[in-house]
């Protein structure tokens, strides 16, 4: 059974740019778009569609020797389980959860993290011959600290995708992944538009002057 998931993950879709794209490739992308799409209109059924865009990329980027990714989606995986649960717990008060603000505190944690994590990371990837250590390394932590701001609500996680989008697309190119960078292309443009949409959420949520 597992074979056959694999076979038909790893079987080719179509062709563009003179270069197969799977079926997971597709697959990823459609649920990645949606999972985006949904996220930014503050919709819990974003976290399914991110499940099985984790699953998709977490066996499209082993087979590339991205490693640092591959491992990502994994934790993505888990991640997303916690976040559907907490939006759907809302404040615990029956209500939703609103929009928040990271705190200097918070920035100087995840500021700690990035110097931390980073280079033992990249270390850990260039002794299991990774194609990109470094940028893989960046990635990797990037994109868990945004999905923990993502899971709490908080309005900078989407600056952070921001970041992982920007240094993705020339990445998955130089690998051939074309779909994939498209797909990241869409995220780009997706983020950009969710910041603005929660910017104005969190404004309207904030208590008039009196």
């Amino acid at each position: 059974m597992l074979d056959a998931i694999g076979e038909f993950l790893d079987a080719t879709a179509f062709t563009a740019l003179a270069t197969p794209v799977s079926n997971a490739e597709l697959i990823g992308f459609a649920a990645g778009a949606g999972c985006v799409w949904l996220a930014a209109r503050q919709n819990a059924l974003n976290f399914p569609l991110a499940l099985v865009n984790a699953v998709t990329f977490g066996l499209l980027f082993a087979d590339k020797r991205l490693y640092g990714d591959a491992v990502l989606q994994a934790m993505f995986f888990s991640l997303n389980l916690l976040g559907w649960w907490r939006w759907w717990r809302g404040d615990g008060e029956h209500h939703a959860l609103p929009v928040s603000r990271l705190s200097p505190r918070g920035w100087l944690v995840a500021g700690a993290a990035m110097v931390v994590v980073v280079p033992s990371l990249q270390q850990a990837l260039i002794m299991i011959s990774g194609a990109a250590p470094f940028l893989d390394a960046v990635i990797t932590t990037l994109s868990v600290i945004a999905q923990v701001l993502l899971n709490r609500k908080t309005l900078e996680n989407w600056w952070l995708w921001i970041v992982v989008d920007l240094i993705s697309v020339p990445l998955y190119v130089s690998k051939g992944l074309y779909l994939t960078a498209l797909l990241y292309v869409v995220f780009l443009l997706m983020c950009i538009g969710a910041l603005f949409s929660w910017r104005r959420s969190l404004r309207d949520a904030a208590p008039s002057p009196a």
